[in-house]
This record gives structure tokens, sequence and C-alpha cells, in this order.
């Protein structure tokens, strides 16, 4: 059964006391704050790496900030329980949607490998003569 929006509001209104809040809060900040440390060594080091490569290839500083972006998903991926089959799938996926987005697959790929990944092929597309110059989604079509 589906809760109707008046009950879940009044749930989230009676967890979301800002006493409570606060206090488990202060609680948690310094086991929060030393799970994050590693991680955020780590994101400065790959960042650095990964901009100085890019710059090596020509790359233009605002086309930098999105290679990046790409590289911080992976650092996500990587950083948690994700290893093997299941972290070359998931870099699949990510690099699908940044390439869609107009990133170069083959910088994308030299990145990845940073990250001790080794880049699967993307799919090909397929191409449904129907669909041309339609939107399917917010996606245009040929």
């Amino acid at each position: 059964m589906v809760r109707e929006s008046r009950y879940r509001m009044k749930k989230w209104d009676a967890k979301v006391d800002p006493s409570i809040v606060l206090q488990r809060f202060s609680a948690l900040k310094d086991i929060s704050k030393e799970q994050l440390d590693p991680y955020f060594v780590n994101v400065v080091g790959i960042e650095k790496r990964v901009k100085e490569f890019l710059e090596n290839q020509g790359i233009s500083s605002i086309e930098i900030a999105f290679y990046l972006a790409y590289a911080r998903e992976l650092l996500g991926k990587t950083f948690g329980s994700l290893s093997g089959e299941t972290l070359a799938n998931e870099e699949l996926a990510i690099r699908s949607k940044w390439v869609n987005r107009g990133l170069n697959d083959n910088l994308l790929k030299e990145i990845a490998k940073m990250f001790g990944i080794e880049p699967k092929e993307l799919p090909t597309g397929v191409f449904v003569p129907e669909l041309k110059g339609k939107s399917l989604m917010g996606v245009w079509y040929g």
C-alpha cells in the first residue's frame, strides 16, 4: 500500500527535530571526518594527475572540469566496495554518459586506466530510421 502524502509529511516532521539532528550530527562528526580524510587525499591526488594528463593532451581548461567530474565519479566507485567486472561495468556506464555529453572516449579510457580499470568498448548505437529528427525522452536522433 502506498502512503498518502499527509502521513509522509507527519512522519518527516516528527523525525526531523533540530535538537535530535544536531545531537546525531555532533556524535558522528569525528567518525565522518575520519572516513572522509583518506577520500579527500585521493581526490586531490587523482585530480592533479588527470589535470596534468589533459593539459599535456591540449585539452582546454573549460573542458577539463568535465573530465574531472568523470574522474570523481570513478573515484567514488573505486573508493567504495566495487571491483572487478562490476567496477568495469560501472565505468562503462559512466563513460557512456560522458561520451554522449561530448567528451573524448579515448581520453576517458586513459583516465579509467589511472584507476586500474581496463575499459570495455562502448556498445554501438542502434539506428532507427523512424526516429530520425525526433525526440525520445529528451534525446534527439539524427
